[in-house]
């Protein structure tokens, strides 16, 4: 299983919430560590209702990222954990770390709320680069 990685934090689900912006309402994934610190990954409009009915476990929300997972099963690898990293434009670039059956890791990059739902539907753990969360976080009880 992973192990944390020099540098990042882990995190957990807590919940897709609408968060307000001066234009409109963006759903988004709140992640929230240890530490009551939070940051919200936005979701595509298109994206919203079968992320939300998958994180909840309704439905058939989740069967295509189901299939993702057993795609990557069934060409030797497991997801491992994913990493979401710093990028000067806080794009929230995310690395999915997969394990292949001899052991090595491969590397693939993909959308942030992807990677997270797919991390939560495999058990797998998420991690945040502690940088990023320091610079774009906000103390949880805001939401």
């Amino acid at each position: 299983m992973a192990i944390l990685p020099t540098g990042f934090v882990e995190v957990w689900h807590k919940g897709v919430v609408r968060v307000p912006t001066p234009e409109r309402a963006i759903a988004t994934i709140m992640l929230t560590d240890n530490n009551g610190r939070t940051i919200a990954i936005p979701l595509q409009d298109s994206e919203t209702e079968l992320v939300r009915r998958t994180l909840q476990g309704i439905g058939e929300g989740s069967q295509p990222y189901r299939l993702l997972l057993t795609c990557l099963e069934e060409l030797g690898t497991e997801l491992d954990c994913i990493r979401i990293l710093d990028t000067p434009a806080f794009d929230l670039s995310t690395d999915l770390i997969l394990r292949s059956k001899g052991g090595s890791d491969i590397t693939v990059q993909a959308s942030c709320s992807d990677a997270v739902v797919c991390a939560e539907i495999a058990g797998a753990p998420i991690y945040v680069e502690e940088k990023l969360m320091a610079a774009i976080s906000t103390v949880a009880s805001n939401y």
